[in-house]
């Protein structure tokens, strides 16, 4: 079975002075929480196929500190300007594009995308929310396992994990 993994960056800093949206980096909390989730990424029985990762600050930064705590090979690595600001079809587009090369693949972005990919694989009511009611906060980790294929479709995907930092 075919694996997505998607990943919120971690917590960006909007006090920094970036001279735009693309620039903002991580506040403290942020490179902590990536670390963290790095991690737990490490304990998994085998890394994904290919990372593919926005190119904006927060997220270069996110995934910076996933690689150095998982030891990941970088050649797994691929930045993409379409994660920046992509829509929920740029996304499944992208899941296609991949599915014949990866049997697991990560996404890491922003939302609204990555929510609205999760919700269109999982359906809503089968993801826990947070206290305040949101989804997928920043530096979550879903784990969605897909059919044979590996094609992003709507209601098929299996939610088989949804981590939050602490």
């Amino acid at each position: 079975m075919k694996q997505l993994i998607l990943m919120r960056h971690a917590k960006s800093d909007w006090q920094s002075g970036a001279a735009n949206d693309f620039e903002r980096p991580l506040n403290k909390r942020g490179r902590r929480a990536a670390a963290e989730m790095g991690a737990l990424l490490k304990k998994r029985p085998k890394p994904p196929d290919r990372v593919i990762c926005s190119p904006a600050l927060r997220a270069r930064q996110t995934v910076e500190r996933v690689f150095l705590q998982t030891g990941w090979r970088l050649d797994r690595l691929k930045f993409d300007e379409s994660l920046y600001l992509a829509s929920l079809g740029d996304l499944i587009a992208l899941c296609g594009e991949q599915a014949r090369e990866c049997d697991t693949l990560m996404l890491m972005g922003h939302n609204p995308g990555l929510e609205d990919l999760l919700k269109y694989l999982c359906g809503s009511e089968s993801i826990r929310r947070t206290k305040k009611g949101k989804v997928f906060t920043t530096a979550n980790i879903a784990t969605v396992a897909l059919g044979p294929s590996g094609v992003a479709r709507g209601g098929e995907g299996q939610l088989l994990e949804l981590v939050r930092p602490r």
